[in-house]
């Protein structure tokens, strides 16, 4: 019987023993499976093999797939460059309504100016021999003024120049000279009116010359009149008449 009793104590202790091994495997291979799923589910600090915390995660933004790649972005660095984008958009979009408007006026003045050249020449008139001789003729003032001081070489070829546009193109030299009027008018308009002044006073100045002139002559002719009276009176000699060479009217009927 007791015997039996430690036979069956071995029998245990060894069914126990296989049963307690058996367990402890198991729960190895288990440890090992639940390693690699931890390990997979781990989120490394990007650049490095450290895992990342939860919050740290958070501050990378969220996760995006484009193009099958994961794509994480912080909020403020999105904000950041959106705002960055749109400042140098507005600049873009100036520059280029500017250049536009700039461009645009260029366009118009130029429109404008050929065509206000075109109206001031005259079409009788031809251009291109004409306008080489008022080129000759301001060159010429040049040359002729090059050893004078400083203010002749200045005004002489302007002065050559205008009096040969005046002779070759007179027409289109008396359109130039109105709208030169019309345009000081316009933008300097108390230049144009002491001009006026200046004018009218010499227009004034000339024909008090006149004037004078006239009424010297008138003068003059009334003195020699009244002395030609005179001594018509005293002499009894007329004056008015005819003097008659004597010697060539005997000659001739000789």
């Amino acid at each position: 019987m007791k015997s039996f009793r430690a036979a069956l104590g071995v029998s245990g202790l060894s069914l126990g023993g296989f049963l307690l091994g058996k367990n402890n495997s198991v729960i190895l291979n288990e440890s090992k499976r639940q390693f690699y799923q931890d390990d997979a589910s781990v989120v490394p600090i990007p650049g490095t093999i450290v895992p990342a915390a939860g919050t740290e995660i958070e501050a990378l933004g969220k996760n995006k797939i484009v193009n099958g790649i994961s794509i994480r972005s912080p909020g403020p660095l999105e904000a950041t460059f959106s705002s960055v984008r749109r400042i140098i958009n507005d600049v873009y979009k100036q520059a280029e309504d500017k250049f536009y408007n700039v461009s645009t006026k260029y366009y118009e003045t130029e429109s404008k100016v050929a065509s206000q050249v075109a109206q001031l020449h005259e079409k009788r008139e031809d251009l291109l021999p004409n306008g080489i001789y008022v080129i000759v003729g301001t060159l010429a003032g040049s040359i002729f003024a090059r050893r004078r001081n400083i203010l002749v070489r200045a005004l002489t070829p302007l002065a050559f120049g205008l009096a040969t546009f005046k002779i070759f193109l007179p027409k289109t030299f008396g359109n130039t000279i109105g709208f030169a009027w019309k345009l000081e008018q316009e933008k300097i308009p108390k230049v144009a009116e002491t001009q006026r002044n200046v004018v009218s006073k010499a227009e004034e100045l000339y024909k008090g010359v006149e004037s004078t002139t006239e009424s010297s002559r008138a003068a003059a002719q009334s003195l020699v009149h009244k002395s030609k009276t005179y001594v018509s009176q005293v002499t009894g000699l007329n004056l008015d008449q005819k003097v008659i060479n004597v010697d060539a009217t005997t000659t001739k009927n000789r």
